[in-house]
């Protein structure tokens, strides 16, 4: 039997342990490198989806930003047709109120003449001492107060400060109720009344003015303001009953031609 020495015997095994470490080391080290990029294309992947999550959140915010710019312009439109609205209300107003104070210039002082040849007598018979005692007359001074507390609601309706035209215009009402200016104040009552929105409460004051002042130059006016309140307040049958009698009543007027312009707006809106 052949006998090596020991430290030849020492180096074979040492070989033979190195060797088969070394190869496992190699194949671990390959898995290392696999386990690597696995871990990076995993990495990218997430990486892709947050990125294309991010994505469809900014598009999403996007989206959304265009509806409330969509929304912003619808109710900017909506406010402007309602500041025109309020401005057409407000100019016709306007427009009716100088016709208004024409007229009421010139009745004033066709009042103002009559009531000196009906007053004149009755001074004759008092500075002659016979006769009975005379009705008692208004003073100056109570047509000035009563002319400046109506001029008062006037100029607050004209600067649109309804809800203080409403107060003055209801106050006159309670201390001048048979006024010179009461079917006037009526009226203009009404209309403040109207712009205010406050519908049912102008109906009542428009149809005060043509029960209680039937000869009164603003009952055709206080009528197509009836009319006008059933529209907005989509009572349709009454608002068409009343413009088509005012049509018929006033006919080739200012009034007969807004009346049938509303009714052709209702018929238009299939009401």
């Amino acid at each position: 039997m052949i006998k090596f020495p020991h430290y030849l015997l020492l180096a074979l095994t040492s070989v033979s342990i190195i060797f088969p470490w070394s190869a496992f080391a190699d194949q671990n080290e390959g898995r290392g490198s696999n386990l690597e990029q696995r871990v990076q294309k995993i990495e990218r992947i997430i990486d892709n989806k947050v990125l294309v999550d991010l994505i469809q959140r900014i598009t999403s915010l996007e989206e959304e930003v265009s509806q409330l710019r969509g929304e912003i312009e619808s109710q900017n439109h909506a406010l402007e047709m309602m500041k025109k609205r309020q401005r057409d209300l407000y100019l016709d107003s306007d427009r009716r109120l100088r016709e208004l104070e024409n007229r009421s210039g010139s009745a004033s002082l066709g009042q103002d003449a009559s009531s000196a040849e009906v007053n004149a007598p009755e001074q004759a018979v008092a500075s002659t001492g016979t006769g009975g005692p005379s009705a008692p007359v208004p003073t100056q001074a109570d047509s000035a107060q009563e002319k400046a507390a109506y001029n008062k609601a006037f100029n607050f309706l004209k600067e649109g400060r309804y809800a203080k035209a409403i107060e003055s215009f209801g106050s006159f009402l309670v201390a001048y109720p048979s006024g010179d200016y009461s079917d006037n104040a009526r009226y203009w009552l009404g209309e403040s009344k109207y712009v205010s929105r406050l519908y049912p409460e102008a109906v009542a004051d428009f149809e005060r003015v043509v029960k209680d002042h039937p000869q009164s130059p603003k009952v055709a006016d206080a009528k197509l303001k009836i009319g006008y309140a059933y529209y907005e307040l989509k009572r349709w049958n009454e608002a068409k009953s009343i413009l088509s009698n005012l049509v018929a009543e006033y006919p080739d007027t200012p009034i007969a031609r807004l009346a049938a312009k509303r009714l052709e707006r209702i018929g238009k809106e299939g009401h």
